[in-house]
């Protein structure tokens, strides 16, 4: 029987296989450690998921304090792609770097098709 990392990242492999425009695919802890990746070698998984951490935190302190309300995702846009945090349960992130020109709707959608996926497995 395949490790739950294996799991987690053939459901990753998966996902990249339906959207060419995901250029990584993490699953992170809340605390910002890398749980299972699936990535380009240029990508330093280690300070993406870090660093996700960081932006987790403040996406939960706004989301709790102004919203009174759980974080679900964080969506950064930047002049070359982007950057979405989804909540997969209570302790682990997925994590999606995405090219400027995806059809968002699409990828929005494939996240929710994997999420029971990932739940499972973690």
């Amino acid at each position: 029987m395949a490790s739950k990392v294996e799991q987690i990242t053939d459901v990753l492999r998966q996902l990249r296989s339906r959207c060419p425009e995901i250029i990584g695919s993490s699953v992170v802890s809340m605390e910002g450690f890398l749980i299972a990746s699936v990535s380009p070698k240029e990508i330093d998984e280690e300070l993406v998921s870090g660093m996700s951490a960081a932006l987790l935190g403040v996406g939960e302190q706004i989301s709790q304090e102004i919203m009174h309300a759980p974080l679900s995702q964080v969506f950064v846009k930047s002049e070359k792609g982007f950057v979405i945090l989804n909540s997969v349960d209570k302790d682990a992130v997925l994590l999606l770097l995405v090219t400027g020109d995806a059809k968002l709707g699409l990828i929005f959608l494939e996240i929710r098709r994997i999420l029971p996926e990932l739940q499972k497995v973690i």
